[in-house]
């Protein structure tokens, strides 16, 4: 998992305030990772919709469900590219 530096000081700082402790070497990584990863999600939420709005395209979950092979999954992204060239 990759974090920005200014990121990971932030929420560790906070994470070591919430849980009562006075450096990082006391950290549970598993408990730190469960409770970082909705804050990461959270962070990236915008970066990622700013890119989806850019080079994104839409798809149809009852169209996911026809993907059995590469070739339909394929398709499938040809079908979107078009419908959105139109």
């Amino acid at each position: 998992m990759y974090y920005r530096e200014s990121f990971l000081d932030e929420k560790l700082a906070a994470y070591l305030k919430q849980e009562g402790l006075q450096s990082a070497d006391e950290i549970d990584p598993n408990r730190f990772v469960q409770w970082i990863f909705p804050e990461l999600l959270e962070h990236r939420r915008p970066l990622y919709d700013a890119l989806a709005d850019q080079h994104g395209y839409t798809v149809d979950a009852r169209e996911i469900e026809q993907v059995h092979n590469e070739a339909d999954f394929l398709e499938l992204v040809a079908s979107a590219i078009r419908r959105d060239s139109n």
